[in-house]
């Protein structure tokens, strides 16, 4: 479960997720519930025309979510492949997520509600992967996410702990 304080701009102030609360959307079971994925009613289908409209080349079938940012960018996560995607970031990641107390079942739902943050820093040279904060059962943790300029989320990792 996520528990997100604002101020009274609506801007974000403080973001928390709360250990064996994940939000997965509504029933997920069985494989989908392994990549975390969610059913296809649980995505908004304005977000999905509003990609179409733009020219967003996605998989209406591989979606896992969708979020309209406060900025007005649509950002999305497919089910992707060992490139990029969720099954690249569990491939790649989910040993450091469940360090953190983050289940692959709850790692997309995290990385949706990160990106509703402001970039704090940047992980690799100049603005390579930009790195978020975010509150993880009670700690301020940093992830580091690249999504591509359509939209899509390519990775996400932990970058560690604010001190």
């Amino acid at each position: 479960m996520y528990v997100t304080e604002t101020d009274v701009k609506g801007n974000i102030t403080k973001q928390e997720i709360v250990e064996g609360q994940g939000n997965t959307k509504g029933g997920v079971s069985g494989k989908d519930a392994e990549l975390g994925t969610s059913e296809a009613s649980n995505i908004n289908q304005s977000y999905l025309d509003e990609m179409s409209a733009n020219g967003v080349k996605f998989s209406p079938d591989r979606l896992v979510r969708v979020e309209k940012l406060d900025d007005g960018r649509i950002v999305f996560l497919e089910k992707g492949d060992e490139d990029s995607g969720l099954q690249h970031i569990i491939k790649e990641h989910a040993q450091e997520f469940a360090d953190k107390g983050v289940s692959e079942a709850e790692i997309p739902d995290l990385i949706m509600e990160t990106l509703k943050g402001k970039p704090v820093g940047y992980q690799g040279k100049g603005t390579g992967r930009p790195i978020y904060e975010i509150t993880i059962n009670g700690q301020r943790e940093r992830i580091a996410i690249t999504t591509g300029s359509n939209g899509y989320i390519v990775g996400a990792n932990p970058a560690g702990s604010v001190k």
